[in-house]
């Protein structure tokens, strides 16, 4: 009997002895808690725009694939909108590119416009020289025409009073040759008489002879100088004529030259409304600028329609299961009022521990899980992160502990843990008990 006693008690202390050194050894090797959740992202699903329901495509508790379509708002006026602006922009791209047009069609005139008048001054300029050229050349002609005139002129005065001192001369000599031959026919007499001697019959015929010839000279003398006046006087007056002439031409290059000079105003003046052209097609670009702002403004608004209308649509963001009850056909949604929920179909765990387990803590370390509702299924995880603060930091009216009394209390730090093969049975809100290996 003390001898079956003294077994049972070895045994117990044996069991003792291990759960002992069991929880020794587990004690520093891994850290536990049972204050631990299941969370899950849970999303408020909400339109951006406003309308009413037209389409759900869904029911509650149902599960959906990421990029499923699971509600629609009546969108015809948000697709009116955007047809508006569509057509507002592709009048705009007209106007932009009829503009843009117009722009490089004023800077081809005006650049054609400008070479042109430069080409009508420089050719109205060649004129005004040629014509003021050829103006001093005729008042040079004139002048020496002038002066050949006046020489021609004083040429014929000389030998007029060269042909009157001929003439008179002329005239002295003929009487001189009459009374030569009076002289002789009256020695005639006077030889048939024998009154005078054959020598003086024959020296006045020779004196008479004599005298005539001079007389016949002295008349073509006069006659040449005649002959001479009458040829200085046609030369003069063609040199009359020619200074008329070289007047005339004279007035016609000064009219050239006032034409010529006209002609370079107006070409200037040309010029200078061409050159003003910058300023219209300066008022032109800023009217493109101006359209290609309200194209870029009316492209945002586009793109702000278009944008609006895909609004009406809602899309599952992630795999995972419809929640709340969605919104009925025919209801009125705000922009931001929710419209269903949706919960992820990947959980993971969050485990609250005391601060004086945290020591060699860290990401990355294996864990054990154990879900109330199946507290007999192990699940493998590991650590991913430690919460920056503790958990009553984050809360709505976080503890001041300079104020009032103060007691010690140990506090929890979140610490999230991602299993390694997420269950579809675990839900948000489910208790677990949490079991990290940190050696």
């Amino acid at each position: 009997m003390k001898k079956s006693r003294k077994i049972v008690l070895s045994l117990l202390l044996l069991a003792a002895l291990s759960y002992v050194a069991r929880g020794v050894y587990r004690s520093g090797h891994y850290v536990s808690t049972d204050d631990a959740t299941v969370e899950s992202q849970v999303v408020n699903l909400a339109p951006r725009v406003s309308g009413v329901v037209e389409k759900v495509l869904v029911s509650e508790h149902q599960l959906v694939r990421r990029g499923q379509l699971l509600l629609m708002l009546e969108a015809q006026d948000y697709r009116t909108a955007a047809q508006q602006a569509r057509a507002h922009l592709a009048t705009l791209d007209q106007s932009a590119r009829s503009q843009n047009l117009k722009v490089r069609w004023s800077q081809q005139q005006l650049q054609s416009d400008l070479e042109q008048s430069r080409a009508r001054i420089a050719a109205a300029q060649a004129r005004v020289q040629e014509a003021v050229e050829a103006e001093t050349a005729s008042a040079h002609q004139i002048e020496s025409s002038e002066l050949t005139s006046q020489q021609t002129n004083l040429g014929v005065e000389t030998a007029r009073r060269s042909w009157a001192a001929a003439l008179e001369s002329s005239r002295a000599e003929k009487a001189q040759a009459e009374r030569a031959q009076l002289d002789w026919q009256r020695y005639q007499k006077l030889y048939a008489q024998e009154a005078i001697s054959k020598q003086q019959l024959d020296q006045a015929r020779a004196d008479w002879l004599s005298q005539t010839n001079r007389a016949l000279a002295q008349e073509q003398q006069a006659a040449a100088l005649g002959n001479q006046i009458q040829v200085q006087r046609t030369s003069y007056r063609g040199g009359l004529e020619d200074t008329v002439v070289r007047r005339q031409n004279r007035e016609q290059a000064r009219a050239v030259v006032q034409r010529s000079q006209a002609e370079v105003a107006q070409a200037l003046a040309q010029l200078h409304e061409a050159e003003n052209g910058r300023t219209q097609i300066a008022l032109e670009k800023q009217f493109l600028r101006e359209i290609e702002a309200r194209r870029s403004e009316a492209k945002e608004q586009l793109n702000q329609a278009e944008l609006n209308l895909g609004y009406t649509k809602i899309y599952a963001p992630w795999d995972g299961v419809v929640g709340q009850r969605p919104s009925e056909v025919g209801a009125y949604l705000k922009a931001g009022q929710v419209g269903l929920q949706l919960v992820s179909a990947t959980p993971w765990v969050v485990a609250n521990f005391k601060e004086t387990q945290l020591a060699r803590l860290q990401a990355g370390q294996r864990a054990s899980i154990w879900v109330d509702f199946n507290s007999g299924h192990k699940l493998e995880a590991h650590v991913d992160s430690l919460q920056p603060a503790t958990g009553s930091r984050f809360s709505l009216i976080p503890p001041e502990n300079a104020s009032g009394n103060w007691v010690k209390v140990v506090q929890r730090i979140p610490v999230k843990l991602v299993l390694e093969h997420p269950s579809p049975n675990l839900l948000p809100g489910m208790s677990a008990t949490v079991e990290v290996e940190i050696r």
